[in-house]
C-alpha cells in the first residue's frame, strides 16, 4: 500500500481554526465528521502554501489542495488528501464516515470527475487508501453534491457450509449535472467499501429514471433553480437505508426515494444461483439455456435449502429456474441470468412485504465478486407531491430520516419561511422571526431537526 505524506502544523493554530469553524454561522456539516473514538475530522481547501508549512514540492505553493484535519485528545494533525497536490483545482469536498472500519472518506471533484479516498488505520499507522474515481460523465459539469452512507449486511457460507455475516458500508452520492451526453439531469452513483477497498458503481444513474415513468402533468409548478439543481441524500434512521429527494422539473413535483438493503439470505441465494448458472454455462459451451437450467437445477435447490427455510427455498428455486428457462433464446446467458436474478429478488422482497413483485425495483450498483456475490439495493418509490408556490432565489430542501416527509425553506429579510409536507400535499406556510436570539442558519437547522423523527 502506498503511503501518503503527513505534514504537521501548529497545534494552537489548528485548534483555533477548528473552533472558529465550529462557531461560524456558515459552518458546513458535510465538511466535518465525528469518528467512533471521539476524533473530529474536518476537510479544508486552500493553497498548498497556506495549508502546509515546511518543504513543499517545487512550484506547488499556489496549487489548490485539500487537507484533512484530525482532532484527537486536544491535538490536531493535518494530512494532504492524496491526488490533490497538483495544478488541478479541487472543489465540492464532502466527508462521510465508515462506521464499520472507522475510516473517514473524502469525496471531491476535479476535472469534472468525483474521486473518493479513505483515511484511517493502515496496519500499524494512520494513512490513506488509494484514491478511486467514481462513475460519471467526464464531459458534464457537476454541482451541488451530497453524500450519505448506509450499512448493508449480507451472508456467505464458509467451506463447512456455516453462515457468516458480512457488513459493508455504501457511499451514496447525488448531484446535478449538465453539458454531458445525457443533457441536464440529476444523478446518483455509489461505492461499496469492502475492507480496505472501495468498489465504485459501474454507472451514474439518472434519478428521474430511477423514480419511474409517471403520467404527464397538465400544469406543472415552476420550481426555483436552486431546488431543480439540488438533490438531497440523507442517511436513514436505522442506518441501513438512505433517502433521496429531488425535484422532477418537467412535472413540477417533489420525489422521494429510499434505497434499502436486500434481506441477507435472499440476496445470498440469488447471487449463488446466478453464479451456479454462469459456471454451468462455462463448463457446457454451446448448450441452450434450458439445458443449462436442467444441469444446474439440483445444485441450486440444494443451495437454497442450506440458506433458506425449505418451503421458501423450494419456491424461490422454482421461481428462479422457471424464469430463466422461459428467457428469450436470443439473449446471452449473462443477460438471461441477470433477469432471473432480479426477478427472484423481487419476488422474495414481495413475499416478505406482502406486496406484489411489480412494485419491487432492484438496483445493481456494481459487478459481481469472484464468488458471485453482488452489490445491489432495494429501491422503493416513496412519494410524489406537486410543489407549492415558491419564491425565486435560494430555496432549501430537507428530507426526513424515513424519506416520507420533507420541508422546503427560504429566507427573507427578517424571517425564515417554510412549508412541511402533509399527506400528499403541504401544510400552510409558517415563519420563524430572526433576531439576536435566532440566526438564519439556526432557523434552517430547526426546520431540518423537525424531520429527524419522521
Amino acid at each position: 500500500m502506498r503511503r501518503f505524506p503527513r505534514v504537521t502544523i501548529s497545534i494552537a493554530a489548528s485548534v483555533l481554526a477548528l473552533l472558529g469553524a465550529a462557531a461560524s454561522r456558515a459552518a458546513d456539516d458535510s465538511k466535518t465528521a465525528l469518528g467512533s473514538f471521539g476524533e473530529v475530522y474536518t476537510v479544508k481547501s486552500g493553497s498548498y502554501g497556506s495549508l502546509f508549512v515546511g518543504d513543499l514540492p517545487p512550484d506547488s505553493a499556489n496549487n489548490a489542495v485539500l487537507a484533512l484535519d484530525v482532532l484527537k485528545d486536544g491535538k490536531v494533525s493535518r494530512y494532504l488528501v492524496p491526488g490533490t497536490g497538483g495544478p488541478e483545482a479541487e472543489s465540492d469536498a464532502v466527508l462521510a464516515l465508515d462506521t464499520i472500519g472507522n475510516r473517514v472518506y473524502v469525496v471531491w471533484q476535479a476535472n469534472r470527475v468525483f474521486t473518493v479516498a479513505g483515511f484511517g488505520a493502515q496496519g500499524d499507522h494512520l494513512g490513506w487508501q488509494e484514491p478511486v474515481d467514481l462513475a460519471g460523465d467526464p464531459a458534464s459539469t457537476k454541482r451541488n453534491p451530497q453524500l450519505a452512507t448506509s450499512v448493508v449486511r449480507s451472508e456467505k457460507l464458509d467451506e463447512e457450509g456455516n453462515k457468516l455475516s458480512v457488513s459493508r458500508t455504501f457511499l451514496h452520492l447525488v448531484y446535478a449535472e449538465d453539458g454531458g451526453a445525457a443533457g441536464p439531469r440529476l444523478a446518483y452513483t455509489a461505492a461499496a467499501i469492502e475492507g480496505t477497498s472501495v468498489v465504485p458503481s459501474t454507472q451514474a444513474f439518472d434519478l428521474r429514471g430511477l423514480a419511474g415513468n409517471a403520467p404527464a402533468v397538465a400544469d406543472p409548478a415552476n420550481a426555483p433553480l436552486s431546488l431543480k439543481q439540488r438533490p438531497v441524500a440523507r442517511r436513514g434512521r436505522d442506518g441501513d437505508n438512505v433517502g433521496v429527494a429531488f425535484v422532477d422539473d418537467p412535472r413540477g413535483e417533489l420525489v422521494t426515494l429510499e434505497l434499502r438493503p436486500i434481506a441477507p439470505d435472499l440476496h445470498y441465494f440469488a447471487d449463488k444461483a446466478r453464479a451456479v448458472i454462469i459456471e454451468t454455462g462455462i463448463h457446457n459451451p454451446g448448450s441452450t439455456i434450458a439445458a443449462i437450467v436442467d444441469k444446474a437445477r439440483a445444485v441450486i435447490i440444494e443451495t437454497g435449502h442450506r440458506i433458506l427455510h425449505p418451503v421458501v427455498a423450494d419456491f424461490l428455486s422454482t421461481t428462479f429456474l422457471d424464469n430463466l428457462a422461459a428467457a428469450d433464446p436470443a439473449l446471452s446467458l449473462d443477460a438471461a441470468v441477470r433477469g432471473a436474478w432480479a426477478h427472484v429478488i423481487g419476488v422474495g422482497i414481495a413475499l416478505q412485504q406482502g406486496s406484489t413483485p411489480s412494485v419491487v425495483h432492484v438496483v445493481e450498483l456494481a459487478g459481481t465478486e469472484l464468488d458471485g456475490s453482488s452489490r445491489a439495493l432495494d429501491l422503493r418509490w416513496v412519494s410524489r407531491r406537486g410543489l407549492p408556490p415558491l419564491p425565486d432565489g435560494d430555496v432549501k430542501l430537507f428530507l426526513s430520516s424515513r424519506a416520507q416527509e420533507a420541508s422546503i425553506a427560504w429566507s427573507v429579510a427578517t424571517a425564515v419561511r417554510y412549508r412541511e409536507t402533509q399527506g400528499g400535499g403541504w401544510d400552510p406556510q409558517r415563519s420563524l422571526s430572526l433576531g439576536p436570539t435566532l440566526t438564519r442558519e439556526q432557523a434552517f437547522k430547526l426546520v431540518e431537526q423537525r424531520l429527524d423523527d419522521q
